[in-house]
């Protein structure tokens, strides 16, 4: 009997430890999964922490960000030395644009085209009044042929004369 009964604490004990395995059983594969992850997060940081590139140094970092500012500075310098000589020029530049307006060539070449308008002008009033007396004077008709082609050919070198003087006060190219 008494052997019976250590059987029977047996079973009781095997079958305690049986149940308690099986209704902790999703407890202890929680916690198994909890130290897998726990290990694959070490050994992932781990990696990263030995692959990353090392931070450079602050000591570095203010040394260029002190170079850069260095170098800004020049820079800004530079542009203000070229904007006061940008003015300077401007200022000339302006005086000189007046100067060429009241200059004694300008003026000159206005001159000329205006005399060549009056001549044109003149030519023409010329013309007329050479056709008016050819109709009252006998023979008329043949003086006004012959000295009408002349003036023509006047009136046309004016035209060409005003010509060359508008393309040099534009300052296009003669052809």
């Amino acid at each position: 009997m008494a052997r019976l009964d250590r059987e029977d604490d047996n079973r009781e004990e095997q079958s305690s430890e049986g149940d308690f395995f099986d209704q902790h059983k999703k407890l202890f594969v929680g916690i198994l999964g909890f130290f897998f992850l726990c290990i694959a997060v070490i050994i992932s940081v781990t990696l990263s922490l030995t692959f990353s590139p090392k931070p450079t140094s602050t000591l570095d970092l203010e040394t260029r960000l002190e170079e850069i500012t260095l170098s800004v500075q020049a820079m800004e310098a530079s542009i203000n030395e070229q904007n006061l000589i940008l003015a300077q020029n401007q200022q000339k530049y302006d005086a000189l644009q007046t100067h060429l307006k009241h200059s004694s060539a300008t003026t000159l070449k206005n001159i000329l085209i205006d005399q060549e308008k009056n001549f044109q002008s003149f030519l023409m009033v010329l013309r007329a009044g050479m056709r008016d007396l050819s109709i009252e004077i006998p023979n008329g008709a043949d003086w006004y042929d012959d000295y009408n082609d002349q003036m023509s050919k006047a009136v046309k070198r004016s035209i060409q004369r005003q010509d060359l003087l508008n393309m040099l006060r534009t300052g296009e190219v003669t052809e």
